[in-house]
C-alpha cells in the first residue's frame, strides 16, 4: 500500500509511448483513443499515451489498426 502523499505503485508503472499515425486526426478523437495528447505532426499526427502495461498498448494500436489509419512509429519515451 503506498503511504499517503505518494503515488499508487499502479500509477508509477506507466509508460508513455508516442504513436505517429499518416493523415490528420482531430483532438475530439483523444478520448477515443486514450490518449493524453493528439499533436499535429506535419502530414501526420502524434498520439501520446500513458499505459500500465504491453496489453494496454496493444489495445491503443488496436484503435489504430480500427480506424484504418496508417502506423508510421512506435516510440517509448523517458519519464
Amino acid at each position: 500500500m503506498a503511504s499517503p502523499g505518494t503515488d499508487s505503485p499502479k500509477r508509477k508503472r506507466r509508460t508513455v509511448y508516442r504513436l505517429e499515425v499518416e493523415g490528420p486526426v482531430g483532438p475530439e478523437w483523444a478520448e477515443w483513443f486514450g490518449a493524453d495528447a493528439v499533436l499535429p505532426a506535419g502530414p501526420g499526427t502524434i498520439l501520446e499515451v500513458h499505459v500500465a502495461d504491453q496489453a494496454e498498448l496493444f489495445g491503443r494500436l488496436r484503435r489504430i489498426h480500427d480506424m484504418n489509419l496508417r502506423l508510421v512509429s512506435v516510440t517509448r519515451r523517458a519519464e
